[in-house]
């Protein structure tokens, strides 16, 4: 027996005094799955995933202390939760791509932008000494 059938003898065997009930329980079966099919069913939005300074910089492949400055400084977005410092890693990432294309003094990963060079009394300071070897070998001695 289908669900039709248990339907029409359930209405078929029923005092009419018990009609009207029954016809509100139906309409409301019917509007339950009107909604089932008409609104797809969506999975909830998935919490972002936070990680600490150590994931954080393993992901960008920096020191987990540059992170932590950039943090500390306002250049990379970051969750406070009392002593604890967490993020988001798809926001840093788009942190670290904007600060690229605006052309802003970021030195950090995806910026490649170039420490300057070292100088000594206003010149450039280039060493050709191996910092390995002694005093002796470099006058000769």
């Amino acid at each position: 027996m289908t669900h039709l059938q248990e339907l029409w003898q359930l209405i078929a065997e029923a005092p009419i005094s018990e009609l009207p009930a029954l016809i509100g329980e139906l309409e409301a079966l019917r509007a339950a799955a009107w909604a089932k099919l008409t609104v797809p069913s969506t999975p909830a939005p998935a919490a972002p995933t936070l990680v600490d300074a150590a994931e954080m910089a393993s992901m960008l492949g920096t020191p987990e202390t540059w992170v932590r400055d950039k943090a500390r400084a306002g250049k990379l977005p970051s969750i406070h939760m009392g002593h604890y410092v967490r993020f988001e890693p798809a926001a840093v990432i788009e942190a670290c791509r904007k600060l690229r294309l605006s052309g802003a003094s970021y030195n950090g990963p995806l910026c490649r932008i170039e420490k300057p060079q070292q100088k000594r009394r206003g010149k450039r300071y280039v060493s050709n000494e191996c910092p390995s070897s002694s005093a002796a070998e470099r006058t000769g001695a």
